[in-house]
């Protein structure tokens, strides 16, 4: 029997290497059933800030998985959008990160966003999501003290065996008020900057969304199980997977 064609894409973003806190082992077993000829990195793949705070923090899956990332630029174009977490290398690289990163570029290439074209020809911009007005203000204030707090209860919760609070989060009223916001100013972004849709992560929420004409695609996170990413299979249809290697029933996903 014939191997399935390589997806056209794979988007995951928010994997936090560096952290500790990682699924890297689902996430790299998943990654090595599916291949692609495109990898997406939706930022957040390492997490720099947390480094700053109390240094890196590398499980033996963090580097098993890190090594083949770094491995994958020999077998397929990699594609890094830089997110919030990967600011000081943001400011680092300069001038030269902040540029939309183009279709036909080299096999590796970082930058703030990149376009994505799909099977049927349309074009979805693929950012973090930090820019979309969640990071000033009250939305500020609320992604550090918030993000603190959870990460320290992950932590607590993971060594206690306890249910993770960062799920009981998202799942709770205000969670998913918070969430829906989100995808909303996710969508209007997109139609005011003429894309005919988005793929995000920063808010650790997976979504295939449909509002109105734009799509909404969020790849969720790796800090807590079971983990989710995207793909755009060979045939242009948009599935999401997660880390036990099960596909998520999403409306709209298919096309």
């Amino acid at each position: 029997m014939a191997s399935p064609a390589p997806h056209r894409a794979l988007f995951l973003s928010d994997v936090h290497l560096g952290t500790g806190r990682t699924e890297a082992r689902h996430l790299l077993r998943q990654l090595q059933a599916h291949p692609s000829e495109r990898l997406v990195l939706v930022g957040d793949i390492l997490d720099c800030t947390a480094w700053r705070r109390r240094g890196a923090v590398f499980s033996p899956g963090e580097v098993d998985l890190l090594l083949w990332l770094v491995a994958a630029v020999a077998e397929r174009q990699v594609i890094w959008v830089l997110g919030n977490h990967e600011h000081p290398l943001q400011k680092a690289m300069g001038s030269d990160v902040m540029r939309t990163i183009k279709e036909n570029t080299p096999r590796f290439q970082i930058g703030h966003r990149y376009i994505h074209q799909t099977r049927d020809g349309k074009r979805l911009a693929v950012i973090h999501g930090d820019c979309l007005g969640h990071g000033s203000g009250r939305w500020q204030r609320l992604d550090y003290w918030g993000y603190q707090t959870l990460v320290t209860l992950e932590r607590w919760s993971r060594r206690l065996g306890l249910p993770s609070p960062t799920l009981a989060v998202q799942q709770g009223g205000r969670g998913q008020q918070v969430i829906a916001a989100f995808h909303r100013d996710a969508a209007a972004w997109a139609q005011r900057h003429g894309f005919d849709g988005v793929i995000c992560g920063h808010i650790h929420s997976a979504c295939v969304e449909n509002h109105g004409p734009v799509r909404v695609l969020n790849t969720g996170c790796w800090t807590h199980a079971p983990g989710t990413f995207l793909v755009e299979t060979a045939a242009g249809h948009w599935q999401l997977w997660d880390g036990h290697g099960r596909r998520l029933a999403q409306p709209g996903a298919e096309n």
